[in-house]
């Protein structure tokens, strides 16, 4: 229904060679199966697509063509066609201004007011396999040239078909041209000539009625070159090549030829935005703009009328077809280059070491695989001298000082083969054709890229003590340090006037250091053991710790760029700048420390850091500005962010009080306070203030550790249960009191922190993050208190008020409680269990001034988080499917749960009222409400009974899971004949985990019985918070396992692990079982004696070493999907897997390592999705280790 339509005239008169998208014809003798022989035409058509008759429907463009159709119409019988060929031609070379703009006429300068005509060039390809029985003329190969032959096809010699770009032009005006073009990135500059064949041919055409030209550029009609050549004509009937292709038409263009058409413009002042005429030795070159060797961006062919300038010329309008062929670079600039490097390296006593080194490259250098385009194009030399000196070798050794210092100064120049500004002009040939002195030495120095940078570093300048005797004392001048560092960069091009860059950094450090000494005031008055926890009393009087340090940073740049060249003028240099940019920045930060062993057992450390910019007036500094830029140093600038942190360490004394040393407790209290600037427009701007903001936090951790084993020896009768009573082991039975202390430690790990983030807050910082006008935030808000100071912030007028301020609220809230036990009721049985409960729980909202009568108020406020605690489900571990549904009675179970559970919680909440819209769920309690499904859930797979089970989404007391190991079997007699070792592993993980639980701002509660009463649309109550998933996780590591160790040196490895993941989601009661059983099955032996089977190698005595090792494991991995009322479950994914992997390393000698490996994977899929696959991957690694 929407096509572009094309028109074919299949008439005879109409049958013509040049007419109706007809390119050629071939007329051959045919013999018929009759015997007779008749003529056949054989007629080429060429249909540009843009040449259509007419648009059906709302077709655009031809980015989606899906179908070709044809059709014939006005045949008064029937009529047969036969196609040799049907098919899309690309072609790079199009039609130049086949729209006819005025503007891309082309049209011999002499014409001031060149007109369009309704005339299009025919552009098209000609080649041997088509028209080489072509008439009048027939397509040839030009002389000189073979045809490639086609090694895609190795049998037969066949050839590839050679062929040409042929241009057509009926009725060409005199004085006018028409021509074809084609993208062309290309660099030229590595190359001497550019040669193209040429072919022309047409009725009525005499010799040099038309000439061919080309064009090489940046664009088509502003910045080119262009070369012409005056065409000999073929006559018809010619099948001679070198005929057809005349070596008078031949163009071979050097390319340097056009060069100097360039310099011959630019030194005659003539205006670039005209047509430059330069001749040489009868070649003629058009100029126009700044055309460029080394950036071509198209290139076009195109015939010429001449414009009729003597009686030679009719000044009639032509008609030609001209070919081209073979479009070719020749002739490598092969001009090479040479580099060198050097380096001097001198040691100055122990005062200094100074190194000196440089390079030099000239033109044409490049490696010996690089090719000619690659190598150099630029002249460079570089020079670089460093030296590090000890100025405190000036002083006495005695004096203890010492100044190091790093001096450095660099330069690199670049001096390119070509002038920048036309690119494809070599300098030294623009510098002898500048005859004022002054410019050619301006022109040097702009084509120049030259960089030059110092340096000057005096790093951790000090004193040191020469008495290793000697104390350290706060007032030590040794406490102090200095370091300074000065860089500078300066760099300018063709582009770039001036890209000067400094850096300027100074710190000033304090550093002191103590060994803490305790005072015991109680160690010599009390003698009681009983009172050994005020015995120890103890303090230290004097921090152990104190730093101080402030460090300066500047960073101050200028950039200069030239204006571009002005194309009105030729030889116009980029010597005019655009106003200079400024870019800098100046930091102060100020960094303080203090540490303090206040007791032995409690540790203090407080540390700050302050960060301020120095505000610098705009452009260069200098004048009053230096005196502004100076007392914003002497005020040691503008706070920007501040912070501090401060952390207690206590380790309790508990281990002192009597009958208590076998516990033990450290407590660790850490806080963090920062408060942040509001961004610079903020504070620039009078108009907008929205504020500052300040942040929180606190951490408390526990670790408690109960050491059983002090415990039980503390009792005489277990002490001593199993020696005599002369203290020696009388191996006794010693069961009994195994069991009774069997448990030997228990340890755990507390840990919560908590944070608050203020946005908003207008006061600043002055001492230790307090604002001493406002007393703002308070004492409590710096050491880390998380109570809402949100309130007493807007009754002090804490906040702003702008409108722009929409940076959030946040609380956050982190708890990780984790616990271990370790059990040992036999010799060599060890158990260790192991519980944890995590959760963090974030609250946001945006808390900001609504309007007068409003105030501030919480909009959206909401409270994200995660909950994690060890759980115990092994009731239903190994309860399997039935049939081929994969019907689960645990999830079967599951579903009848819900009912109880619903009854349950209609029960609790007096608003479950109104009709039952499920029969035997209370009314708000459905199937598939989040509370009815959680409880449920939870019930059904840790094996308990839903009508007693608790209703609390989250369990709040962690279940330990276990790790058993024993390795006493190898002390079994007939055992230990044959093992070292042998161990038998058990390993039990569960977890229950709640995953991006939010609040709901649609919750709502009866303000009468507290209960919740909003719904949502399917009738069911809106839970507290809402989760899409919660999944249970349970993992056998291994279910049993065991690792053996023989006599002779060989490992073997039984291990049986399974997996089980339940991931239940909320939004579609769907339950997503996965199980994986893994049975790995492992054998190595290792040998320092190996001899080679078979008799190999029977001369060879070396004891080497070889180890083989044996790896098999089986997998089986399944994913099903229960749905909510359905008892089948949907296999989605799974595969049963195989692995088997022996390897064998042997070490042949020091240097040499065989490797032999052998690896096969074997896949089967439980789905149609995949395919069942086998990998197998074999083969030897010879190692050689190089010394």
């Amino acid at each position: 229904e929407e096509y572009f339509q094309y028109h074919v005239d299949l008439r005879p008169a109409k049958m013509i060679v040049g007419q109706n998208f007809i390119t050629d014809k071939i007329t051959s003798q045919v013999k018929l199966v009759d015997g007779t022989t008749t003529s056949a035409t054989w007629y080429q058509f060429r249909i540009p697509i843009n040449e259509y008759e007419s648009t059906v429907g709302d077709i655009q463009d031809f980015k989606s063509i899906r179908f070709i159709r044809m059709f014939m119409t006005n045949f008064a019988d029937t009529a047969v066609m036969r196609f040799a060929t049907l098919q899309l031609v690309r072609g790079e070379w199009r039609a130049y201004n086949r729209e006819n703009n005025i503007l891309n006429v082309i049209a011999d300068p002499a014409i001031l007011n060149p007109t369009t005509d309704n005339k299009i060039i025919d552009v098209q390809a000609v080649n041997i396999e088509e028209n080489g029985n072509r008439t009048p003329i027939p397509y040839v190969v030009p002389p000189g040239i073979q045809r490639q032959r086609n090694y895609n096809n190795l049998k037969t010699n066949t050839q590839l078909n050679e062929q040409s770009l042929s241009l057509y032009v009926d009725g060409l005006r005199d004085g006018y041209s028409k021509a074809a073009f084609k993208t062309f990135y290309n660099d030229l500059r590595s190359y001497k000539k550019l040669q193209v064949f040429v072919h022309a041919e047409g009725p009525q055409l005499k010799d040099h009625d038309v000439s061919a030209f080309m064009r090489l550029g940046v664009d088509y009609r502003d910045n080119y070159y262009e070369y012409e050549v005056p065409l000999k004509v073929t006559l018809p009937g010619t099948r001679d090549p070198g005929a057809i292709w005349p070596a008078e038409n031949e163009i071979q263009l050097e390319l340097a030829l056009l060069t100097r058409a360039k310099l011959a413009r630019n030194k005659a002042r003539f205006d670039l935005n005209k047509v430059y005429t330069y001749t040489e030795n009868g070649k003629k070159v058009l100029i126009k703009g700044q055309p460029d060797l080394s950036r071509l961006r198209t290139i076009m062919l195109g015939i010429r009328n001449p414009l009729k300038l003597g009686a030679d010329d009719d000044g009639l309008d032509k008609t030609a077809t001209v070919w081209y062929d073979e479009l070719r670079l020749t002739d490598f600039d092969q001009r090479g280059g040479w580099a060198a490097a050097g380096r001097m390296n001198a040691k100055l006593a122990d005062f200094a070491d100074v190194t000196i080194s440089g390079t030099k490259s000239t033109i044409g250098f490049g490696s010996i695989d690089s090719r000619v385009s690659e190598r150099s194009r630029s002249d460079n030399q570089s020079l670089d001298v460093a030296a590090n000196v000890e100025l405190g070798k000036f002083f006495p050794d005695k004096a203890g000082i010492h100044i190091p210092a790093y001096i450095n100064i660099s330069t690199q120049k670049g001096t390119p083969q070509y002038d920048p500004t036309t690119g494809d002009v070599e300098l030294k040939d623009v510098l002898a054709n500048e005859e004022d002195e002054k410019r050619r030495d301006t022109i040097k120095r702009i084509a120049e890229d030259y960089t030059i940078r110092k340096s000057v570093n005096f790093t951790n300048v000090h004193k040191t003590k020469t008495d290793p005797d000697a104390k350290n004392y706060i007032w030590d001048v040794e406490n102090l340090n200095f370091s300074y560092a000065y860089t500078e960069y300066q760099h300018r091009d063709f582009v770039t006037e001036l890209d000067l860059q400094k850096t300027y950094r100074l710190a000033l450090a304090y550093n002191y250091s103590n060994q803490p000494k305790y005072y015991e005031p109680l160690s010599k008055v009390i003698k009681s053991k009983l009172l050994t926890i005020f015995k120890d009393i103890n303090y230290s009087i004097l921090p152990t710790r104190l730093n101080f340090s402030v460090n300066y940073d500047r960073f101050y740049s200028e950039n200069t760029v030239r204006t571009s060249p002005n194309p009105a003028q030729p030889i116009s240099l980029p010597t005019n700048t655009i106003a200079t940019t400024y870019n800098r920045s100046f930091n102060i930060t100020r960094v303080y420390g203090l540490g303090w062993n206040l007791s032995k057992s409690l540790q203090m450390d407080i540390d700050a850091t302050n960060l301020s910019v120095i505000d610098e007036p705009a452009d260069r500094i200098n004048g009053l500005k230096q005196n502004i830029l100076w007392e914003n140093i002497s005020r040691l600038g503008r706070n920007t962010n501040y912070s501090h942190t401060l952390t207690f360490g206590y380790t309790t004394p508990i281990n002192k009080l009597p009958y208590l040393d076998w516990t033990s407790a450290i407590v660790r209290y850490s806080t963090h306070f920062n408060w942040q600037s509001q961004p610079e427009f903020a504070i620039k701007s009078a108009e907008f203030d929205v504020g500052n903001s300040i942040q929180n936090g606190r951490t408390i951790q526990v670790n408690p550790t109960l050491n059983l084993i002090m415990l039980y020896n503390r009792f005489p009768f277990i002490r001593n249960a199993n020696k005599d009573k002369d203290g020696k082991d009388k191996g006794g039975n010693n069961f009994w009191i195994g069991l009774l202390t069997s448990i030997k430690s228990i340890s755990g790990n507390y840990q919560r922190t908590e944070t608050s983030f203020l946005p908003g807050y207008l006061p600043l910082t002055d001492v230790f993050g307090q604002d001493l006008d406002y007393n703002a935030p308070g004492i409590g808000f710096v050491l880390g208190s998380q109570a809402d100071i949100r309130k007493r912030a807007v009754l002090n007028g804490w906040l702003s008020r702008d409108t722009l301020q929409n940076q959030l609220y946040v609380t956050t809230y982190s708890e990780d409680l984790r616990l271990k036990g370790t059990i040992e009721p036999i010799k060599d049985l060890r158990i260790e269990l192991i519980a944890f409960r995590t959760q963090d729980r974030s609250f946001q909202t945006n808390f900001k001034f609504v309007d007068d009568a409003t105030g501030f108020k919480d909009l959206s406020p909401v409270t994200t988080g995660n909950y994690s605690v060890s759980f115990l489900s092994l009731a239903t571990a190994f309860k399997k499917e039935s049939g081929v549904n994969n019907v689960s009675g645990v999830f079967q179970q599951f579903l009848r749960n819900r009912v109880v559970v619903s009854q349950r919680l209609g029960a609790t909440n007096p608003n479950s009222t109104g009709p039952v819209t499920t029969p035997g769920f209370a009314p708000g309690y459905g199937p598939n409400s989040q509370d009815v499904l959680v409880t449920a859930f939870i019930a059904a797979y840790t094996g308990k009974n839903a009508g007693g089970y608790s209703l609390d989404q989250f369990p709040s007391i962690p279940i330990p899971n276990w790790q058993l190991n024993y390795s006493g079997l190898s002390r079994i007699p007939f055992l230990s004949q044959l093992f070292d070792s042998f161990d038998i592993r058990h390993g039990y993980r569960s977890s229950y985990n709640v995953n991006g639980y939010t609040t709901l701002l649609q919750y709502g509660v009866d303000p009468i019985n507290g209960m919740v009463n909003t719904k949502d649309i399917d009738g069911d109550f809106l839970p507290f918070y809402q989760f899409s998933q919660v999944t249970i996780l349970e993992q056998f590591v291994p279910l049993f396992g065991v690792d053996a160790r023989f006599k002779n040196s060989m490992t073997a490895n039984f291990e049986y692990r399974k997996s089980r993941s339940l991931a239940l989601s909320l939004l579609n009661s769907q339950l997503a079982q996965q199980t994986e059983d893994i049975v790995v099955l492992g054998f190595g032996y290792r040998t320092t004696k190996f001899r080679f089977p078979f008799g190999l190698f029977k001369t060879k005595k070396d004891n080497n070493d070889m180890n083989f090792k044996l790896d098999v494991a089986l997998r089986d991995n399944k994913t099903l999907i229960y749905r909510a009322d359905v008892e089948s479950a949907e296999v989605s994914s799974g595969a049963k897997n195989i692995t088997f992997r022996p390897t064998i390393d042997y070490v042949i000698n020091q240097r040499f390592n065989l490797n032999i490996f052998y690896d096969t994977n074997i896949t089967k899929p439980y789905t149609s999705q995949s395919f069942n696959t086998s990998f197998t991957n074999f083969g030897v690694n010879l190692k050689l280790l190089l010394q």
